[in-house]
């Protein structure tokens, strides 16, 4: 999650909570989500929520692609129930916009957000990792609702 101002200034980025018992797949920690975004709705009153819209990807196993699914739902619920306004993205909508004609790969968002963001690279470093393109897409996908005024 990135925080954009009206200028396209960073104010900020997060990774979503989650918990992780034993045995068990990650799950998102949804009480510090709702607390999250309603710091967010009451510090940021105007703020539009920019989230990409998750399709089917052929090979994902039924499991995963109903817990993609289950963790999309999870994560608008809350956004409603917090009063965020928010919009989908497409990826092939503003991949090509904000990364290339291609859309590109995971790489090639992380030196786009790198050219766009050069004073905030590090935060889509992840320590003796290299970059994370999690957090880089989001900047692009910010950057982009911002320069479209969604």
């Amino acid at each position: 999650m990135v925080l954009l101002s009206s200028k396209g200034t960073v104010l900020g980025h997060r990774k979503l909570d989650t918990t992780k018992e034993k045995k068990e797949r990650k799950n998102y920690n949804l009480e510090k989500l709702a607390a999250v975004f309603s710091h967010i709705k009451k510090t940021y009153p105007n703020i539009i929520v920019c989230i990409e819209h998750l399709h089917a990807i052929p090979g994902l196993g039924a499991l995963a692609g109903f817990m993609r699914g289950y963790s999309m739902g999870m994560l608008e619920m809350l956004l409603v129930d917090t009063e965020l306004d928010y919009v989908k993205v497409i990826p092939s909508v503003w991949k090509p916009v904000m990364v290339g004609i291609s859309g590109g790969d995971k790489k090639e968002a992380i030196l786009a957000a790198a050219r766009l963001f050069p004073d905030d690279i590090w935060r889509f470093e992840k320590p003796r990792k290299g970059y994370d393109d999690n957090i880089a897409e989001a900047m692009l996908i910010a950057e982009y609702c911002r320069r479209r005024a969604l």
